[in-house]
């Protein structure tokens, strides 16, 4: 019984967070690429161990580059879209970062899991999706993909899903990093 209710205080927690998200605003700081890269890093570092699933981040772009845009936003994207490929990897995942002449930061979130399903592709991204292999979790909400995508149009970015060609699931965010 304990553990149920345990179950249910934190699913509220999670309710909670998705109403706050749209009274949450964007607050720009100019960041350096490499002090994105650096903190996205250590995070991989950290994962790397206490699991059996090897975190890889690489970067493309000048590593001075000044970057406008909400570091606190970004970075939990990041925790997001990390902690579900993390759940679905065999044994590694890809992070990679990179600045564009269009001002544009990707981040890609690659894993070498089963990838997505069909119906995966068209619901991930839906609040409180997730499907039968995953219920038995107990802890997994259906949440990571739609909070990353709210925040992601909130930077005025996009999230898309796709499978890699190489097998797992691909996982890309862009957004401008111009100051607005």
């Amino acid at each position: 019984m304990a553990e149920h209710i345990g179950r249910l205080e934190r699913y509220s927690y999670t309710m909670k967070d998705i109403r706050n998200l749209d009274e949450r605003k964007v607050q720009q700081e100019e960041q350096s690429f490499s002090s994105l890269v650096e903190d996205i890093q250590e995070t991989a570092n950290a994962m790397n161990q206490i699991g059996d699933v090897q975190i890889t981040v690489t970067a493309q772009g000048k590593k001075e580059e000044s970057l406008w845009i909400d570091k606190e936003m970004v970075l939990e994207i990041v925790d997001n879209l990390l902690s579900n490929a993390i759940r679905f990897a065999a044994s590694k995942v890809e992070i990679c970062l990179e600045t564009s002449e269009e001002d544009l930061l990707r981040i890609y979130v690659k894993d070498d899991g089963p990838g997505f399903t069909e119906e995966k592709m068209k619901k991930a991204k839906e609040p409180y999706y997730y499907d039968e292999e995953q219920k038995k979790d107990g802890e997994h909400f259906g949440i990571g993909l739609h909070i990353s995508e709210i925040l992601c149009e909130k930077c005025g970015g996009t999230l898309d899903l796709a499978n890699s060609i190489h097998g797992g699931a691909f996982v890309s965010v862009s957004f401008s990093y111009r100051k607005s």
